[in-house]
């Protein structure tokens, strides 16, 4: 076993291949976030009541997409949120 791992972790890897996985990873996580927000929308308009209620933007600013964005960015936390009943 540990001489798996110690092979495993003496490969020679390159930045731009650490920063091709993160890119792959982030559009992955961001991927499943646009499908929860898609599927939960109440949680979406729960956050766009919130953005409402403590920002105080400019008329005509699009809080929808501003709720839509961040439920994709925190999906996890609104899934453990929603599931606990914390949300409501």
């Amino acid at each position: 076993m540990l001489i798996l791992l110690r092979r495993t972790l003496s490969y020679r890897v390159s930045v731009a291949d650490l920063t091709e996985l993160a890119i792959w990873l982030a559009a992955g996580y961001l991927a499943v976030g646009l499908a929860w927000s898609l599927f939960h929308p109440d949680g979406v308009q729960h956050i766009q009541a919130q953005l409402e209620e403590q920002l105080h933007l400019p008329a005509g600013t699009n809080y929808q997409l501003l709720a839509l964005g961040e439920a994709s960015a925190l999906w996890p936390v609104m899934l453990v949120l929603t599931a606990g009943g914390c949300a409501h």
